[in-house]
C-alpha cells in the first residue's frame, strides 16, 4: 500500500485544526478537495480516521496512531529540503537539539560556542525539557538530537543511544552549613531536617534522590523550592541553610572558589551516564551531526583534563 505524501499533509492539517474548513484554508485548497483526500486515505487504510460531528472532525484512535508517523514523515521531508538548500548554499543550516535542564546549563554553552566558531552560518535551536517530553519531541521530529543524563525509560523508545560521559550528582550546600560543622558525616535523617531546593517531581534526579531515602526506610525530603534552574538552586543554597542535589559539572567553579561545598560525597552521590539520543531510523541531519561531533570532542577534552 502506498500513501501519497500530499494526503498525509492534508491529514495533518485536519488533525491539527479539527476542521475541514480551516484545513482547506491553511492548504489553500477547496474543502471538497480536502474531504475527498481524507476519504481516499481512509479507504486505503480501511479505517475511519475522523468522526464527522457538528463541532468538527474528531480524531479516532486510528488517527491518533497515524499522527505520530505522519508528523515524523513531514519533518523528515522538511529536513531533506533544508539540507539540500544548505548544500546548494541558499539557506542556513539549523541544528535542532534538545536537552534536560542540567545538561543544557552544564554542557551546551561550550558546545554551541565551539560549533558556531567553526560554522558561523549555522543556527542552533535548543529545546529544554524533562526526559519524557524530550524523547517524545525527538520521535515526532521536532528535534533531531536529545542529550540527557540517567535516562532510565530509554529502552521503551525506538532510538539509538551513544554514551558521552559520566558525571557525579551530589548533595551541595554552603561551606559553613550546620551539617558540615557537626563534626561527623551526616545521616539521611539529618538531611530531612533542612529545606531543599530541587527539580520538578518525576525528573530523573529527583527520583534517584528519593530512592536513596526509600532504600533506607525513610521518606524523601520535602521540596521547599521547586525549579529547573540550576542557577536559582545554587543561589538559594549559597545564601541559606537549604540543600540541593546537582551534577558536579554545574558547580565546578563554585566548588573551586569555595562558595559552595559537597556534603558527604562518599555516601550521598550518584554517578549518571550522560547520553546523546537520536531516532533509530533515518540519518542524523548534517547540522545536528556537527553538533554531536562537537559534543564528543568537548567531552573527550574534559575527560583528558580531569
Amino acid at each position: 500500500m502506498r500513501i501519497d505524501p500530499r494526503q498525509m499533509e492534508m491529514f495533518l492539517a485536519v488533525y491539527r485544526s479539527g476542521s475541514l474548513g480551516r484545513a482547506s484554508q491553511q492548504l489553500n485548497l477547496t474543502q471538497p478537495a480536502v474531504s475527498k483526500a481524507i476519504r481516499r486515505l481512509e479507504r486505503s487504510l480501511q479505517v475511519t480516521l475522523f468522526e464527522r460531528e457538528p463541532r468538527g472532525m474528531v480524531p479516532t484512535l486510528y488517527a491518533e496512531a497515524l499522527v505520530r508517523h505522519a508528523e515524523l514523515v513531514s519533518s523528515e521531508l522538511q529536513r531533506a529540503v533544508e539540507e539540500i538548500a544548505a548544500m546548494r548554499g541558499t539557506a542556513r543550516g539549523r541544528a535542532k537539539i534538545g536537552g534536560t535542564p542540567s545538561v543544557i546549563e552544564g554542557l551546551f554553552p561550550a558546545a554551541i560556542s565551539r560549533l558556531l566558531g567553526r560554522r558561523p552560518a549555522l543556527t542552533v535551536e535548543v529545546r529544554e525539557a524533562l526526559e519524557g517530553p524530550l524523547l517524545e519531541a525527538l520521535l515526532k521530529g521536532e528535534i533531531d538530537l536529545a542529550v540527557a543524563g540517567g535516562m532510565r525509560r530509554i529502552r521503551d523508545y525506538p532510538v539509538r543511544v551513544e554514551a558521552l560521559y559520566v558525571d557525579r550528582v551530589q548533595v551541595v550546600c554552603r561551606p559553613d552549613h550546620p551539617l558540615r560543622r557537626a563534626g561527623g558525616p551526616p545521616g539521611l535523617e539529618d538531611l530531612q531536617l533542612y529545606p531543599w531546593v530541587l527539580t520538578e517531581r518525576d525528573n530523573v534526579m529527583w527520583r534517584r534522590l528519593s530512592e536513596m531515602f526509600y532504600d533506607a526506610g525513610l521518606d524523601p525530603p520535602e521540596t521547599a523550592v521547586e525549579t529547573s534552574s540550576a542557577r536559582l538552586m545554587t543561589s538559594v543554597v549559597r545564601d541559606s541553610d537549604f540543600l540541593t542535589w546537582l551534577p558536579e559539572a554545574l558547580v565546578t567553579e563554585e566548588l573551586r572558589d569555595g562558595s559552595l561545598a559537597v556534603l558527604a560525597p562518599e555516601r550521598l552521590s550518584w554517578e549518571r551516564q550522560v547520553v546523546a539520543v537520536q531516532r533509530e531510523k533515518g540519518s542524523l541531519p548534517r547540522p545536528a551531526a556537527a553538533f554531536l561531533e562537537t559534543l564528543r570532542a568537548l567531552c573527550r577534552s574534559r575527560a583528558a583534563a580531569e
